[in-house]
């Protein structure tokens, strides 16, 4: 299902700017199965792919649910069903070409450091 909403580019950015969000939206758009994700399935995954210092399960778990989720879900991107805890992402063609681009030009910086060691 895509998302009616049109989102401007502004919003798009100011979405993809926290690292948190960042990487949710990554984890529902490029590795979910579109069936829906569990919050404790999702908190892992950002605790792997965390560059910053938060990492707890706790603070992450805290964070999904009182920051992350609302706004995603504010903006229309995304379903979560408290009742049972799943999140659905809802697809967003605009978004999705930002993040395919935003990934790419981080692999790249990553492959870069690699090659000036």
């Amino acid at each position: 299902m895509l998302v009616t909403a049109d989102l401007s580019y502004d919003t798009v950015y100011s979405l993809l700017a926290d690292d948190f969000r960042r990487f949710t939206l990554y984890y529902l758009v490029f590795e979910a199965d579109g069936e829906g994700v569990a919050p404790d399935e999702l908190i892992e995954y950002l605790r792997t792919v965390s560059e910053k210092s938060i990492n707890q399960e706790d603070t992450l778990r805290v964070r999904l649910h009182h920051a992350i989720l609302p706004h995603l879900q504010d903006t229309g991107l995304i379903d979560y069903d408290t009742r049972s805890e799943m999140i659905r992402y809802r697809g967003h063609p605009q978004l999705e070409v930002v993040l395919i681009r935003t990934k790419q030009i981080k692999e790249g910086d990553e492959d870069n450091g690699q090659n000036e060691r």
